[in-house]
């Protein structure tokens, strides 16, 4: 018995110092992703320039054990706009993005004050613009309602730049820069037509996929940050 509460307390021991070597961070952000990639229709060969500009908002996490390594991992999520996208129509389009990327580093200053350090990262994310609309088709003269949409998702690897500041005993601040290499990417641009002819429903879906490649994402953040 007694062999058995010692290993008890040993390991509830090792538990309460490996617990103490790390300091958490959970943070709340506003975020502006800025994507410059280029696409190729897969059909025609055609290629063509994709700028973005996003504006959102995301959580993130680090982990900062006591000899400065650290874990790294962010969920964002926004709207994106874009020029060069063409589903509403020509000018400017409006589609929403969901990115998640983790990764590892090291924090050079990691005092009860400041939090500095940098992470190599990886991410992935889903793009997507869409328009609905309805119509009357002079081929048939029935009321069409037509969706447009564009789809995509990317691959990135690149890396962060990070400062948190403590201002109380678990609030702070912190701002962050990443920067992403965009190494691939694939999406679909799809035209679904819905009718209804003689109180039957009848639909078409027409599509053409494409594949992205190349570039960079530029992701600055700001917000706030609890520790503990």
């Amino acid at each position: 018995m007694k062999k058995i509460m010692l290993f008890v307390l040993l390991a509830l021991g090792a538990v309460q110092a490996n617990a103490k070597a790390w300091l958490n961070y959970a943070g709340l952000s506003l975020n502006v992703p800025i994507v410059d990639t280029s696409l190729k229709m897969e059909e025609t060969g055609e290629k063509q320039n994709l700028a973005e500009i996003g504006y959102g908002g995301g959580v993130s996490y680090i982990g900062v054990h006591r000899s400065g390594f650290l874990v790294k991992a962010d969920a964002l999520i926004g709207a994106i706009t874009s020029d060069d996208v063409e589903i509403q129509g020509s000018g400017r389009n409006v589609g929403f993005y969901e990115n998640l990327s983790a990764g590892a580093g090291y924090a050079f200053v990691n005092t009860e004050k400041v939090l500095f350090g940098v992470a190599v990262m990886g991410g992935a994310e889903i793009a997507q613009y869409e328009d609905d609309y309805t119509k009357r088709n002079a081929s048939d003269d029935l009321k069409h309602k037509y969706t447009d949409s564009m789809t995509f998702a990317t691959g990135s690897i690149g890396g962060d730049i990070f400062c948190a500041y403590n201002l109380g005993a678990h609030f702070g601040l912190f701002a962050s820069a990443g920067a992403r290499y965009i190494y691939g990417g694939a999406g679909q641009i799809e035209k679904k037509d819905e009718w209804t002819q003689d109180s039957n429903k009848k639909s078409s879906t027409s599509s053409s996929d494409f594949d992205l490649s190349g570039k960079i994402v530029v992701s600055p953040s700001i917000g706030v940050m609890w520790h503990f």
